[in-house]
């Protein structure tokens, strides 16, 4: 497979680039190659966005990810929306584990039937771990394009425009969107969030407390976060099976539960950051592979190659 890069005026042979990839990648894709020639490279693809980093000390660095998966709504299914997503606020949980004074976010429809429309999408910081509360003098809003409300189109991926937003190493944020048009049938999420997302119906965005939210163990849409970094900063990208994404970190039966954070990737990361030469080391996780669920391998690679290229 090969992706041509929009042609810039600065876009010359052996200058470092950034470049972000939107849409669906091809299951029989056997490999990625990226090269500029003569600066000559041209394409309309509007779904590939490259941008000249030049000299720069800082650059975008994924702080935290996870595997996107087809999600079929299901009726009692405890880990979908309780509510239909339209007209619904929904205040999901990620925890950050580097830190930096811009973030911007990956939100993918990769899966879904149909677009999805966001009318708002808001950051904070959150109080406590297992509660919908948020710090409201840190709330932010998010914009792409510059425009608050957007939508991501079905079988695609899109990145937001970067917010102004001081997060310290692993902190827990809140990315709380009110939907309007959404998919009704297959969503693109993540059933192993081991992070409560709270639900209520009607727009509310930049409350401090939801009230009464219906609850869920599952993030929506949510591809990845990264933070503007220094050019030190890299990010170790993790893949395996069920105990990867924090399997048994939650069970009842085990006495455990939701919101712990104690996963090994995020006592990897706590340990990372508790060591002065691997303060700029993230993480994120990229797979997970059981008997009955698998991510290509091929999509793994490239995303892989994607954040070298990135120079993540």
């Amino acid at each position: 497979m090969t992706i041509p890069l929009p042609k810039l005026d600065d876009l010359t042979k052996g200058t470092k680039v950034e470049v972000t990839v939107s849409g669906t990648l091809s299951e029989s894709s056997g490999g990625f190659r990226m090269w500029l020639a003569d600066g000559t490279s041209t394409a309309s693809d509007t779904d590939i966005c490259v941008r000249s980093l030049g000299n720069t000390t800082h650059r975008w660095v994924t702080t935290w990810g996870t595997a996107e998966e087809k999600c079929s709504i299901k009726e009692n299914d405890d880990r979908m929306p309780n509510l239909p997503l339209e007209d619904t606020t929904v205040r999901q949980i990620i925890r950050v584990t580097t830190g930096g004074e811009k973030l911007r976010l990956r939100l993918s429809n990769q899966y879904g039937e149909s677009d999805v429309t966001v009318k708002s999408l808001h950051l904070a910081k959150q109080v406590k771990a297992d509660a919908s509360t948020i710090d409201t003098a840190t709330d932010q809003v998010v914009t792409v394009n510059g425009t608050e409300e957007f939508v991501i189109p079905k079988g695609k991926v899109i990145v937001t425009d970067p917010v102004d937003f001081s997060v310290n190493a692993l902190e827990n944020i809140a990315i709380t969107s009110y939907f309007g048009a959404s998919p009704t049938k297959n969503i693109t999420g993540h059933r192993g969030a081991r992070a409560t997302t709270y639900q209520v119906s009607g727009n509310h965005v930049s409350d401090e407390t939801l009230t009464e939210p219906k609850t869920t163990l599952s993030w929506f849409f949510l591809a990845d976060a990264s933070i503007w970094s220094t050019k030190e900063s890299k990010a170790v990208v993790c893949f395996g099976d069920s105990i990867t994404d924090g399997y048994g970190t939650d069970a009842d039966y085990l006495g455990k539960k939701p919101d712990s954070y104690t996963r090994w990737v995020d006592c990897f990361a706590k340990r990372l950051q508790e060591n002065d030469k691997t303060k700029h080391f993230a993480m994120t996780t990229a797979l997970k592979c059981t008997a009955r669920r698998s991510f290509r391998l091929e999509r793994v690679l490239i995303t892989v190659m994607l954040l070298k290229k990135c120079g993540r």
